[in-house]
């Protein structure tokens, strides 16, 4: 979810075709299998620090590239941690959240 020989996060085009919700919890599972792989590692607070950065900012690019919208209009309406609601009844329920 890098670009090429850079550390800039970019969007996953392979997971772009199916629902807001499915991605964020894709990404979430991603981002919980590398900080599994890497608990024993002797710096794992700035490993976690970097893994959730990158994948956090792969999220949002990959919904801006999905919504066909800017990276700042994400943000503002999905949050800087993506999160779905339900509304049930005037109260709203999380359904996914990164």
């Amino acid at each position: 979810m890098l670009e090429k020989n850079k550390a800039v996060p970019k969007a996953v085009t392979a997971v772009i075709r199916f629902h807001d919700i499915i991605i964020i919890n894709w990404f979430t599972a991603k981002a919980a299998s590398l900080l599994n792989h890497y608990k024993v590692a002797d710096n794992f607070i700035n490993l976690k620090r970097i893994i959730n950065y990158h994948m956090n900012y792969s999220l949002l690019h990959t919904l801006a590239t999905k919504h066909r919208k800017t990276l700042g209009y994400i943000i503002k309406n999905f949050g800087l941690n993506p999160t779905v609601y339900l509304k049930k009844k005037n109260e709203l329920k999380v359904v996914a959240q990164y």
